[in-house]
């Protein structure tokens, strides 16, 4: 029963609170994706790094340096873009946060 009120509850907040939103959605949409993609881009660096681990145990002459260059450049091309979706993750969706709750408070 409490599990149902607290639904409910949150229903009305969600109702409430949707409006205020509304006019960022966009940028707040956009703030969502780049925390999905910071978190997948933190998952991908173990499997490059078992990758090349891998390869090196099995058969050490398949470990070739065009094999590790590519590599290398796929993880630093992530971490690039790591960096710009924390960057407006940081700045941009935390300047909407800030907006949306100067909206709330007006």
């Amino acid at each position: 029963m409490a599990q149902h009120a607290n639904t409910r509850s949150f229903g009305r907040l969600m109702k409430l609170f949707l409006p205020y939103l509304k006019p960022y959605a966009g940028i707040f949409a956009l703030d969502l994706v780049c925390a999905g993609l910071t978190t997948v881009f933190e998952l991908v660096f173990p499997q490059i790094v078992k990758a090349i681990t891998q390869r090196g145990m099995e058969n050490p002459a398949a470990l070739e340096i065009t094999f590790i260059l590519k590599l290398g450049a796929l993880l630093l091309l992530l971490r690039l873009f790591d960096a710009v979706c924390n960057y407006y993750m940081n700045s941009v969706g935390h300047r909407v946060g800030a907006r949306v709750e100067t909206d709330m408070r007006r």
